[in-house]
């Protein structure tokens, strides 16, 4: 009677221990199309806790045919607004890191064109808000939007300071932080 009882009790224990729900707790994305939009990325996600998690991100982009390009390294603290035991549902992120930033303005008189090309590289800070889901067979889906700030004064090779006046300035103050990331969970 003994014997059985335990046997039964040891094949419902293996039972629910081959059943149970593995929490995930890494994330490798990939963000191909954003690189068209200066946020192209790939990251890794870490849970740190039943809410929260940490990502780093490697970032590059182009936009407006090669006249914006931005290099980036940047940490990210995500808080799941979701009451799940995984980095899934609905989340707002705070992020900072490094980024390198350039761009070129064009002015055409009469037949010739004149090219100026500006850079500026420092402290970027980032806030942002998306929503992951994971499949159950560890794909993972991750849609965000929000902005990045470059604090850094932007220069041309002659130490010139750029001040801007084209309808395009607005990326120097506000870089979109925007896509779509896929990836595996692990």
């Amino acid at each position: 009677m003994i014997k059985k009882t335990f046997g039964t009790f040891f094949l419902c224990t293996i039972s629910l221990l081959l059943n149970a729900q593995e929490v995930k707790q890494n994330i490798i994305k990939l963000n191909p199309a954003g690189y068209f939009l200066l946020s192209g990325s790939a990251s890794y996600e870490r849970l740190l806790g039943r809410q929260t998690a940490a990502q780093v991100n490697l970032i590059a982009g182009n936009a407006y045919g090669g006249e914006f390009k931005t290099t980036a390294i940047r940490g990210d603290f995500r808080y799941y607004f979701s009451n799940k035991a995984s980095a899934q549902g609905f989340y707002g992120a705070l992020g900072a890191g490094y980024e390198k930033f350039s761009f070129y303005t064009s002015l055409a008189v009469n037949s010739q064109t004149y090219r100026r090309d500006y850079s500026a590289s420092g402290f970027a800070a980032a806030n942002y808000y998306g929503y992951q889901y994971h499949f159950k067979n560890g794909f993972s889906l991750d849609a965000f939007l929000g902005i990045q700030k470059l604090f850094s004064k932007f220069r041309d090779e002659d130490g010139f300071e750029y001040l801007p006046n084209t309808p395009k300035a607005w990326v120097l103050y506000l870089v979109p932080v925007v896509g779509v990331s896929a990836g595996i969970s692990f």
